[in-house]
């Protein structure tokens, strides 16, 4: 009996330690700024659109910490770098003197619009990071994925 007791305690402590690990790495382990950047970011990819709902509006924990524990870490690191670099190309790829958080709808999606047709290598793969992963998480709702199976 104490020695499932103890057991069960050990296994309940390594599950918790195993999950603030796991949201050191996930974007809820980032500052709030760039929480912020991957939040505008991921709403200009993906807006509610018809009958989907757009990419800010879903409830992504659960995908962050499936993410921070499979997703290698140079994707994880990309992600964030992506993340950042693009919050802070609006001046070189706009030429406005903002970062992303004071562009409007609008001109969000006209900023990943222009940095994945860019002629710079640099500036298309940070705008496909951030489109691969908003994919994945989006798709990994299962409410999308109904509304998906229905239209085909």
């Amino acid at each position: 009996m104490l020695r499932e007791l103890i057991t069960d305690s050990l296994r309940e402590v390594s599950t918790r330690v195993h999950r603030a690990a796991i949201a050191a790495t996930a974007p809820s382990g980032w500052t709030a700024t760039e929480r912020a950047w991957s939040e505008a970011l991921f709403a200009a990819l993906l807006p509610a659109e018809g009958r989907l709902p757009g990419l800010a509006t879903l409830d992504l924990d659960a995908f962050w910490v499936r993410y921070a524990e499979v997703a290698p870490p140079m994707l994880r690191f990309g992600l964030r770098a992506s993340v950042d670099l693009l919050a802070l190309s609006p001046p070189f790829v706009l030429g406005v003197p903002h970062t992303v958080l004071g562009l409007d709808a609008a001109a969000r999606e006209a900023l990943l619009d222009q940095a994945l047709r860019s002629r710079v290598f640099l500036l298309r793969q940070l705008a496909t990071t951030v489109k691969l992963v908003g994919l994945m998480a989006y798709l990994r709702d299962p409410g999308v994925r109904a509304r998906v199976g229905e239209g085909s």
